[in-house]
Parts: C-alpha cells; structure tokens; sequence
C-alpha cells in the first residue's frame, strides 16, 4: 500500500507538476560477486561493494535481488528506479547467464 501511495506521489510530482527529476547516479554493473548456496537458496557479496548482500531461492530470484539491491546501494532515487529498464545480467562461472525476464503481454480474447 505505501508503495502505490509513494508512486502516486511521484507521478504527481514529476509528471504533472513537471519537478527537476532526481538525477541518476553513475553505477557499475560491472561487479565481481561471490556466489554462496545454502539450504534455503543462494546469495552473494562482494568485496568490491562493502555491505551488499542479496539472496534467493533460485537464480533467477537471486538475479531480481541483486538489481533491487544495486539500485539501493547506489541510492538511485525511486522515481528513477521505476523507469529503468532491467537489463542486468547475472554471468556464472560455469557459463549460465541468468537474464532478466522478457517482458511479453498476453492479452486473451473471448467472444461473446
């Protein structure tokens, strides 16, 4: 509920009131991550961004985390934070590339 309220706010602002967007932080997606598995799923941390950690049950949810987490880390304000497009990618070591999921609409008809 506090987010919807939060976006409406933001809309508000920026869209139709027209203020100065935040600007957007510079921030490297370029980062080497330590992958830990546990009972529960995984997670990662990197010496390179001291304090970031994120976790998931699966890569992919992992994948989603980090980006969230990337976002937070780097204090990228939440206005602008809604309109980035997500294209981190998540490269293993063995190869496997988790990519953020393609955004496809479905739309279904019925006739009446």
């Amino acid at each position: 509920m506090l987010d919807k309220l939060l976006d409406l706010y933001d809309v508000f602002r920026y869209d139709l009131l027209h203020q100065e967007i935040p600007v957007l932080p510079k921030f490297d997606l370029k980062v080497a991550f330590k992958l830990k598995r546990s009972k529960e799923g995984f997670w990662v941390e990197s010496d390179q961004l001291p304090g970031f950690i994120a976790s998931g049950k699966t890569l992919e949810e992992l994948r989603e985390a980090m980006w969230d987490t990337l976002l937070m880390y780097y204090d990228v304000p939440r206005y602008r934070a809604n309109r980035l497009e997500d294209k981190f990618e998540l490269h293993l070591s063995d190869g496997k590339v988790i990519k953020p999921p393609e955004k496809n609409f479905v739309v279904q008809v019925t006739y009446a």
